[in-house]
């Protein structure tokens, strides 16, 4: 598979989500407006460049809680890139860029 340049808003998404944040702290960090960060955000979940997790009420109620022991976090049923997530309702999710998402801001290509 040929290898893809990363985009400057890509590298800031990238950037912010080092750590797992929620859509409003990302579109609040990234100064984006919200049509462009949930395009962007869905190809960069279906490159497998960050993983989602859903943080819904719903979700919590009645999902067995992951554990992401890579990264030690807790809380939220994970998704991950290869999952369901409603794209429509993109802003209830939270993001965590992926390892090869990483070697994007580094490299520049992935």
């Amino acid at each position: 598979m040929p290898r893809q340049k990363v985009t400057e808003t890509e590298k800031q998404i990238l950037s912010t989500l080092m750590f797992r944040e929620d859509y409003e702290t990302l579109k609040q960090e990234t100064q984006l407006e919200s049509g462009v960060l949930r395009d962007e955000l869905i190809t960069m979940i279906n490159r497998g460049w960050i993983e989602v997790f859903d943080d819904s009420e719903s979700s919590r109620k009645g999902a067995v809680e992951h554990t992401n022991l890579r990264a030690g976090l807790s809380g939220g049923t994970r998704t991950g890139s290869s999952a369901f997530y409603d794209s429509d309702h993109i802003d209830q999710y939270s993001f965590q860029a992926t390892k090869n998402g990483l070697r994007g801001i580094r490299h520049g290509k992935i």
